[in-house]
């Protein structure tokens, strides 16, 4: 397999094959590193690093409907 080229393929490779505790742990630190780079000035850009947060927290909800005592999300 290529390396992948563009963000969201580092995204779905760091997800590949995991458990959703260790998605979420994955693509954590992924969506830091990818932000510091930002700040740094190379990331990637910037719509890209909001899917990423969002299919995190989409992740998130999935885990926490799995695995918190009636956990309902609020949505504002």
């Amino acid at each position: 397999m290529t390396a992948p080229a563009f963000f969201s393929e580092h995204v779905d490779a760091v997800i590949a094959g995991k458990p959703l505790d260790e998605q979420l742990t994955a693509l954590a630190a992924l969506i830091q590193e990818a932000q510091h780079n930002k700040d740094a000035g190379y990331g990637p850009p910037a719509d890209d690093l909001r899917m990423a947060r969002r299919r995190w927290l989409t992740l998130y909800d999935k885990w926490a409907a799995e695995n918190l005592p009636s956990y309902e999300r609020k949505v504002a």
